[in-house]
């Protein structure tokens, strides 16, 4: 297909490679928005379909070490997957050093923690799709079979696995695959590049069984002049069991501490590594928890006054550490509060915290999020808590976050009449919630707003710069009716809903800013 334009835009200028759904070609946007490579589907195969899921799949990921897709083209015979031309050479082909390897690696272990985090499993790391651009940079390509566990068409049977050479355990006996899957193949793409050999490279899955299960030799066999932690780092990477295997970001890290030993200057030539937002990220993570749980111990006593401060701060800390552990706790506290003040809110606290969690266990410092919501509420500002909901990596988790942090503004903003909260103390039957909130429609409408503004906010902040400032300036408009003009036709008290306008515009301008300026709103991975 060289030489053919496509959707009167892209000349294809070249064949650069195929793979089992698709031929990539070179090409040259005619616009002069610069080189691009064009992976083309068949309608005829099939594989048509395929274009649009990887663009939907690809699009979900923000890293400098994913590779930058721009969109999809189709005419009658195909479908064209646009991206970014990287200039340069496969990871096997490049010709890198021992260092320069591991620290490429590492930067793909970045990616991958970043595509986990957004439900993403790439499912085919090798070396092949991994390439070193002569700018140094290092691109993780090709999410043709990965698994969106949020996409409700996912991009692949299960039954195509993926490279048989690279396989882990679990996805050579035809088990789902999980982010640790990725982590064995990255981190057996450094064992072959290191050792010189793959101990698993077959032609059938029966041979690649029977190799699985007696294991890699320990790396140190045959390059015993590496640091000994690095050999440690692959070997758990190559674990048979999953659940002992590190996570793509710790064995990032591991890989990265592996160096040190050898080399006082830790930048490299080859890849400068992504400086991830933990420290920041854990810090809200941590202050959102210490802050929610005095707030609940407060509102809700139980314990002795003197408590509240010395357990907040205590599951603060425990929330640098563990953000899990932390809320888990927070929860197990929170419910003897919640059951004193009624057996009914108890009911109702105990199933949306164990599903909150459940829901929750891997998503890190953002489980606390939804804590955010009560200091903002408690000083009027609650609604600007769709700013942190809409930083959710996914559309159903800005939702999920929306509804949960929502929640939490109508208890501690007090947005339900004191009428309808009298009797809920002492109340027995979970049904005398609903009927407080029936009693208080402003209330539901500020709290369907947060959630339902949450994800639509991030869809705004996506649209084209040229387009970005008039979105923005719809949405912000639609979250002040929802906030501030309809809570006031249905209940018709200005005075109450003064933080509230106050807060909705400080969301509009605050969203503005965080559009120009660029980076995310985070709450940790």
């Amino acid at each position: 297909m060289s030489g053919r334009t496509i959707a009167g835009r892209y000349l294809l200028t070249g064949q650069l490679g195929r793979g089992g759904f698709g031929t990539v070609y070179s090409g040259r946007d005619l616009t002069g928005a610069g080189e691009v490579a064009v992976k083309v589907f068949s309608r005829t195969e099939g594989f048509a379909p395929r274009a649009a899921r990887e663009a939907r799949t690809a699009l979900k990921l923000d890293h400098p070490c994913v590779h930058q897709v721009l969109g999809v083209e189709e005419d009658a015979d195909h479908a064209y997957l646009i991206s970014r031309l990287v200039v340069g050479q496969r990871f096997d082909r490049s010709g890198l050093g021992d260092q320069e390897a591991v620290r490429a690696i590492a930067a793909v272990c970045d990616a991958l923690a970043h595509a986990h985090e957004r439900n993403v499993i790439h499912r085919d790391v090798k070396p092949s799709n991994i390439l070193i651009a002569d700018d140094g940079s290092v691109v993780l390509t090709d999410f043709g079979i990965a698994r969106d566990r949020d996409a409700r068409d996912q991009t692949m049977d299960e039954k195509v696995l993926g490279t048989l050479s690279y396989m882990a355990p679990e996805q050579a006996r035809g088990e789902q695959a999980t982010g640790k899957t990725d982590v064995w193949a990255a981190a057996l793409t450094l064992y072959e590049c290191l050792s010189g050999s793959n101990p698993f490279r077959t032609k059938s899955l029966s041979d690649l069984l029977d190799r699985l299960g007696k294991g890699a030799p320990p790396l140190a066999h045959t390059r015993p002049d590496l640091p000994p932690a690095l050999g440690k780092a692959l070997r758990r990477a190559l674990d048979e069991s999953p659940e002992r295997r590190p996570s793509a970001i710790e064995l990032r890290d591991l890989l990265i501490a592996a160096l040190r030993p050898a080399t006082e200057d830790e930048r490299s030539p080859i890849v400068q590594l992504r400086t991830p937002a933990m420290p920041a990220g854990r810090l809200a993570a941590a202050v959102a928890i210490g802050v929610g749980a005095a707030w609940l111990l407060t509102a809700f006593p139980v314990y002795p006054p003197s408590w509240t401060l010395p357990l907040a701060v205590l599951l603060g800390v425990l929330g640098w550490r563990s953000p899990f552990a932390a809320v888990a706790a927070g929860a197990v506290l929170g419910l003897p509060a919640i059951w004193n003040f009624s057996q009914a809110g108890a009911l109702i606290y105990a199933p949306l915290a164990v599903v909150w969690l459940r829901a929750g266990r891997g998503w890190g410092g953002r489980l606390a999020a939804p804590l955010a919501a009560a200091p903002l509420a408690f000083v009027g500002l609650g609604p600007a808590y769709v700013l942190v909901a809409a930083a959710a990596p996914t559309p159903r988790r800005r939702l999920a976050e929306g509804l949960a942090g929502g929640l939490i503004i109508v208890i501690a903003g007090g947005l339900v009449p004191h009428a309808a909260r009298t009797p809920l103390a002492g109340a027995d039957n979970p049904l005398a919630y609903m009927t407080a909130l029936g009693a208080a429609p402003a209330a539901l409408c500020v709290w369907a707003a947060v959630a339902l503004f949450a994800p639509l906010m991030a869809l705004a902040t996506q649209q084209e710069p040229g387009r970005r400032g008039q979105a923005l300036a719809l949405w912000t408009l639609a979250f002040a009716l929802a906030t501030v003009a309809f809570p006031h036709v249905l209940e018709a008290r200005p005075a109450s809903l003064l933080p509230t306008a106050g807060a909705a515009g400080l969301v509009g301008i605050l969203a503005c800013i965080r559009a120009l300026a660029g980076p995310r709103l985070s709450f940790g991975r």
